[in-house]
């Protein structure tokens, strides 16, 4: 596993293709994800292998959350998915799926096997998870607008009081990603409720409405994070915030949201004994902290301009060999560089070593290893960054150390 990625995106298990699913989910996967007949599950476990360094379950361990795994017949539903049955799928309709199935949330069923007390929450629960949505072709937009999405999606259970505590260190979280990935400019979209629409835009809970509103806008006036608070935009069943980021061309783009959830525990009849030993309802924060990774990758390419940093970037090191007679000392590099974690490709091709170089450069590729024969009799390499040229020429130890450098303090471009 590559530490360069472990950057705390990562809060869930590894997902297992075709778990849980019934046949009916099965032709669901297969309308909604545009996949052929044959092959489906082994296709998507493909994808999931590709996308496993993006699912560690220490650092949301580590934060005090348990993991999950939602079988794929919960997540055959458009984006509206979180509504309950009094707001329908407006977009689209269940895909082959029983209602009952592809509506039930998976963390509200988990919480709801053992009987919670006070002492229990808050009960975090987090999974690294697959939805769809039914988009129609003239709608797909590349990375930003896809059928097939992941994200590290997360349900905290917690009393009122443990509300405020809980809120904040989610915006907490989000301001650790903008110092990792380099987000300057950001603002949080703070949106509330209609009192005028209570039972019927919004759930009638107008207490709950007050208080959650007024604990979310005491986070964000304490820990002085810029917002806009936005009157009637908030989700029927509580308020929310969505996080708006910029590239560094000024384009908007919606990261992440956080919201406060008063429907789905008394859907699922969701209780805990509190101190005095009545049942009470718990409050839920459901958070996704980088939205869809889709989505955010495509914000990443537009963000460095394709040019990402070493511990980011998908290949890290290209190695390229003057000649065939050095091919043999350019896969002896591609060892020892593979052995210390560290993403490397070998351009054995037979053409002349300026084009390799102009290839990888136009890949953006930030180191290059430029052997011939005289690199191979000195056990060394000739070092190339990308946009800076040459160098010099260092021993591979020296090159690795440097390296592993950059990727352990997730060093920016320079």
């Amino acid at each position: 596993m590559s530490p360069g990625l472990d950057v705390g995106l990562q809060v869930g298990d590894s997902v297992q293709a075709g778990h849980g699913q019934s046949d009916r989910a099965h032709g669901a996967r297969l309308e909604i994800g545009g996949q052929a007949a044959s092959g489906t599950f082994e296709e998507i476990a493909h994808k999931v292998r590709a996308l496993s360094p993006l699912r560690r379950r220490r650092p949301f361990e580590q934060a005090g959350g348990e993991l999950a795994d939602c079988p794929i017949a919960n997540r055959c539903v458009e984006d509206e998915q979180e509504r309950n049955e009094e707001h329908a799928v407006e977009k689209g309709e269940l895909l082959g799926v029983d209602d009952d199935v592809a509506e039930a949330r998976l963390g509200a069923k988990i919480f709801g096997a053992e009987q919670k007390s006070y002492k229990d929450l808050p009960y975090r629960l987090a999974e690294y998870g697959t939805c769809y949505r039914y988009e129609q072709s003239g709608e797909l937009f590349g990375l930003m607008r896809v059928r097939s999405l992941h994200m590290n999606d997360a349900h905290i259970y917690c009393t009122k009081e443990q509300f405020y505590s809980e809120f904040k260190a989610v915006n907490e979280m989000y301001l650790k990603y903008f110092k990792i990935f380099g987000i300057d400019k950001y603002v949080m979209r703070f949106s509330t409720h209609e009192p005028s629409k209570l039972g019927k835009k919004y759930i009638d809970e107008p207490e709950l409405w007050k208080e959650t509103e007024a604990l979310v806008r005491d986070v964000l006036i304490k820990t002085g994070i810029p917002y806009v608070e936005v009157p009637d935009e908030a989700a029927f069943y509580g308020p929310k915030i969505d996080v708006q980021i910029y590239s560094v061309i000024g384009r908007e783009f919606t990261l992440a949201t956080n919201q406060v959830d008063f429907a789905q525990g008394r859907r699922f009849k969701l209780e805990y004994t509190n101190k005095d030993n009545h049942a009470e309802t718990p409050l839920i924060i459901h958070r996704a902290p980088l939205g869809t990774h889709e989505r955010f990758i495509g914000f990443l390419l537009e963000h460095y301009a394709g040019k990402f940093p070493v511990w980011l970037a998908p290949l890290q090191v290209k190695i390229l060999p003057i000649t065939d007679k050095s091919l043999e000392y350019a896969q002896s590099l591609l060892v020892s560089l593979k052995n210390a974690d560290i993403r490397v490709e070998v351009d054995d091709r037979s053409d002349k070593i300026g084009k390799k170089i102009r290839d990888t450069e136009l890949m953006k590729v930030p180191y290059m290893l430029v052997v011939g024969e005289k690199e191979m009799n000195e056990n060394k390499v000739a070092v190339r960054r990308q946009g800076k040229g040459d160098l010099g020429v260092q021993s591979i130890e020296e090159f690795i150390a440097h390296v592993k450098h950059e990727i352990k303090e997730r060093v920016s471009n320079p």
